[in-house]
């Protein structure tokens, strides 16, 4: 059987930011020096295949990762030179689950009051959204450019779905949807569906590109997209996006 290594690169959450301050220094709960194989075994050092790789400064320190202690569920670690540690259990699982816990779903990170022009262009149309008082929670609304006093609660509405479009997942090194994607007779259409940008006056905040492309491991159309904060292609959450794409059919 063939091994395979999948390797994404991820934007980190705000969880990621605290979890990286727990590497500076990186600390032990406990130091529990050399150990004869049969306690390694007891801690499940012996056969693990885990490990935890810390580069810094050019030098690479890498513990293997055994089993955990009793009660808190803490980590056992073993360094290269045979010292045994017990290492917090949030330091392992976080990178163990890090899809769950330290992946950032959020598309932008400025917020609603931060912006006061969106231009979007979808298909063959564009157009131009104004967000006026906008430091007013209570009071803000968005107009169409050519009407900027003009208040349209379905633009406000539409603004709402587009601002809740979140990441579900990060492609891995790779992995390229747009590289075999062909459009079939009656299917719906792939590619680029919309691309927005983000003004605070003439300041630009933040772009999205958002595509429709068939998932290479399920078969069914997804939609991915391109932003200011993403390190690469995302996938976004289907329904939500598709949503945002097909209220602007009505422009």
């Amino acid at each position: 059987m063939k091994e395979v290594t999948t390797i994404k690169e991820i934007r980190g959450s705000d969880a990621a930011m605290e979890l990286l301050g727990l590497f500076g220094p990186l600390r032990a709960l406990r130091a529990l020096g050399t150990v004869d194989e049969a306690k390694a075994k007891e801690l499940g050092l012996t056969d693990s295949k885990k490990s935890l790789t810390v580069n810094v400064k050019g030098l690479s320190y890498k513990f293997v990762i055994g089993g955990t202690s009793y009660g808190s569920g803490d980590y056992y670690a073993r360094d290269a030179q045979g010292q045994v540690f017990l290492l917090s259990q949030r330091i392992i699982a976080d990178f163990e689950f890090f899809e769950s816990r330290l992946l950032e779903r959020r598309i932008h990170r400025f917020e609603r009051a931060d912006f006061d022009r969106i231009e979007v262009k979808a298909g063959s149309k564009s157009r131009t959204i104004i967000q006026s008082a906008r430091q007013n929670p209570q009071a803000f609304f968005f107009a169409d450019a050519t009407t900027p006093d003009k208040r349209d609660d379905s633009l406000k509405n539409w603004v709402e779905k587009l601002l809740r479009l979140s990441v579900s997942d990060y492609l891995a090194q790779g992995e390229d949807p747009s590289t075999s994607a062909t459009a079939m007779s009656g299917s719906p259409e792939i590619g680029e569906r919309m691309s927005v940008r983000f003004f605070d006056g003439k300041k630009e905040l933040g772009t999205m590109v958002l595509y429709r492309y068939p998932n290479p491991k399920t078969g069914q159309l997804d939609f991915y997209a391109r932003t200011e904060t993403s390190v690469s292609l995302v996938r976004i959450v289907a329904g939500s996006a598709e949503a945002v794409v097909n209220d602007t059919t009505s422009w």
